[in-house]
């Protein structure tokens, strides 16, 4: 069984960089996933996500437009969208 991907869509890669997508309407959820690698995560549509941590623990997060979120890994964790707008974000996972 292949590991899930950090986002549903890669947009680039290079030897500094992978940029990936993600797009979660209302109530959609991405499922458990790693982070193997420091990510900057930009919000480009306001949402209220949950994240879930391998543990089972939930944090909400409220996220605007313009938002930054910046992490370190080890992180593992699902995604669902608890708003009523569509969640829509750019991940840049640095590589290098």
């Amino acid at each position: 069984m292949r590991p899930t991907p950090i986002a549903q869509k890669l947009l680039l890669r290079n030897r500094r960089v992978r940029v990936w997508e993600m797009v979660l309407e209302p109530g959609e959820a991405y499922p458990r996933h790693r982070h193997h690698r420091p990510y900057l995560s930009i919000c480009l549509e306001p949402a209220l996500l949950e994240l879930t941590d391998g543990r089972g623990r939930a944090r909400r997060l409220r996220l605007r437009e313009g938002d930054l979120v910046w992490e370190r890994p080890p992180e593992v964790h699902s995604v669902r969208n608890l708003g009523r707008t569509r969640f829509r974000n750019r991940l840049v996972e640095i590589l290098g």
